[in-house]
């Protein structure tokens, strides 16, 4: 409990330094078609964190906790420099081919709000080599139970690029705001390094590498899919009026960062647990442990969600009233973030039964369901957004995270009920799950 205290402050002020860009950015340039284009330019990095560096580090974690010290620095070079190298190839590729395709995925956007789209991509795609990386170190830190360290990097690096905006903004205009989502992003690699020592040659027959390409596989074509959620989200908004894009993003950005403060004291602590639990075959622990913190979640989402409901417009007012933001944008982002409030809830909630997955290697689950879940809220998104407009997206948003929690948790009851009728020493069960036939 005291880790997760400690991990809930660290998460609470890194999302006060994180939000600080997006703020002084929001209050100085308005809700118009410059944010629209920066928050556009966003999809693929934001893209990159979801699908890449969070696979990663789920799946990096269980498996670093059972290297020994000597081969610990080791396996984590060759996954550096295999990640380094495959996300140089695509930032190099998409960035040259990005006055191609990015219009394709703001088709409502005037021509030069496009335009302006692809400038700000093009300098965006710059952060994701650090997201990709960031993955791999994170998962460094966290399988040798080093909790505190990672959460205070992003805190450090949000700082120097709020700092960096608030110097620069007024001169340099729109696309700081770009450079400054860079910063974010390589600035925390860079404080993020030393886990790795002295260099050491990558090698690339070592089994840990082939093992997590295996477990990623089905992680990684099913979340690309449905992490393409942001994308979809900001397609469906270039069709709104000016500023849709800029309050549906703040709106996510609010709810994900608030999903990511519970979730850092709630989730990551227990992932090496649940590993090494899961090696031993001791599923009643297990089944304790995930239980425990499923209640926790629900508690602290709900009330989280009940107070945006009773101090969340007062709140904005006071942040976001400022120069072009005004009293009815705030009201608007208010509701926006009402509507989508079942992300909260959902999303923390989806994080603990992901962690119970794949604590056991099972990648599979996770992601079957989040393709069926977010196969149905493609549907719900387009049907919102000819009903509602801007606040049906966001209610299909919500029902998309709290119908992935109903799969969810069908398939943990199932799972659970299977082990309670196992014996704990078999071997034969803990490959099956580990394996995820069961």
């Amino acid at each position: 409990m005291t880790l997760s205290l400690k991990l809930w402050a660290l998460a609470a002020v890194q999302l006060l330094a994180a939000f600080a860009i997006d703020w002084y950015a929001v209050i100085h340039l308005g809700a118009g078609v410059q944010l629209d284009a920066a928050f556009a330019g966003m999809t693929i990095p934001t893209l990159v964190l979801q699908v890449v560096s969070g696979s990663l580090t789920f799946v990096l974690v269980p498996l670093l906790s059972l290297e020994s010290p000597a081969q610990f620095q080791r396996i984590g070079w060759t996954f550096v420099v295999f990640v380094g190298a495959l996300f140089t190839a695509l930032v190099v590729v998409l960035g040259a081919a990005a006055a191609v395709w990015v219009p394709w995925i703001v088709p409502g956007f005037t021509p030069s709000a496009k335009a302006l789209t692809v400038r700000m991509t093009q300098i965006q795609l710059l952060a994701t080599l650090g997201t990709a990386l960031n993955g791999v170190l994170v998962a460094m830190w966290q399988s040798r139970h080093r909790f505190v360290w990672p959460a205070t990097v992003p805190i450090l690096a949000a700082t120097a690029a709020s700092i960096l905006l608030v110097l620069g903004l007024d001169r340099v205009g729109v696309e700081l705001v770009a450079w400054c989502q860079v910063l974010l992003a390589c600035g925390q690699t860079v404080l993020l390094a030393p886990i790795l020592g002295r260099f050491q040659s990558p090698e690339w027959r070592a089994p840990e590498l082939w093992e997590a390409l295996r477990r990623m596989r089905p992680l990684l074509l099913g979340t690309t899919y449905y992490k393409t959620e942001t994308l979809l989200t900001r397609f469906l908004a270039s069709f709104l009026p000016a500023g849709s894009v800029t309050l549906l993003a703040l709106a996510q950005r609010v709810l994900g960062a608030a999903t990511n403060v519970i979730t850092s004291g709630l989730s990551t602590p227990i992932v090496p647990q649940l590993a090494l639990l899961a090696e031993a075959g001791k599923w009643q622990q297990f089944r304790a442990l995930c239980r425990k913190h499923l209640g926790w979640m629900a508690w602290v989402t709900g009330a989280a969600s009940l107070a945006l409901l009773v101090f969340g417009e007062p709140l904005l007012r006071l942040v976001f009233e400022r120069r072009d933001f005004t009293l009815g944008d705030v009201h608007a982002l208010w509701l926006a973030i009402l509507a989508m409030s079942g992300l909260l809830v959902g999303g923390g909630l989806g994080q603990i039964y992901s962690t119970t997955f794949y604590a056991q290697g099972n990648t599979a689950t996770p992601t079957a369901i989040g393709v069926v879940g977010y196969t149905i809220g493609i549907g719900l998104r387009v049907l919102g957004l000819h009903v509602w407009g801007l606040y049906g997206i966001a209610i299909a948003v919500s029902a998309h995270y709290l119908l992935n929690v109903v799969l969810f948790e069908y398939r943990l009851r199932v799972r659970l009920g299977r082990l309670s009728d196992a014996r704990e020493d078999s071997p034969s069960i803990r490959e099956g799950l580990a394996g995820g036939s069961i």
